[in-house]
């Protein structure tokens, strides 16, 4: 699999607006996360276990944010 992310030059456009949609695009196709996560191998049970705390992780943020109001 090919990771590319490209940004063709507008006219009369300057490098840090290049460079800004470069990094939103980035962020856009979730290459820089991709990167990172391919950056050091992980065996087969470290990926369950990393998985796993991610999804518990979630399931407790969404249950941080509910609220449970007991009638009087």
């Amino acid at each position: 699999m090919i990771l590319l992310a490209t940004v063709i030059a507008k006219k009369n456009e300057d490098v840090e607006s290049m460079i800004r949609r470069f990094r939103k695009k980035l962020l856009d196709d979730n290459l820089a996360q991709e990167l990172k996560k391919r950056e050091y191998y992980l065996s087969p049970s470290q990926k369950r276990r990393r998985k796993s705390e991610m999804a518990q992780a979630r399931l407790r943020r969404r249950n941080s944010n509910i609220v449970i109001k007991e009638e009087d």
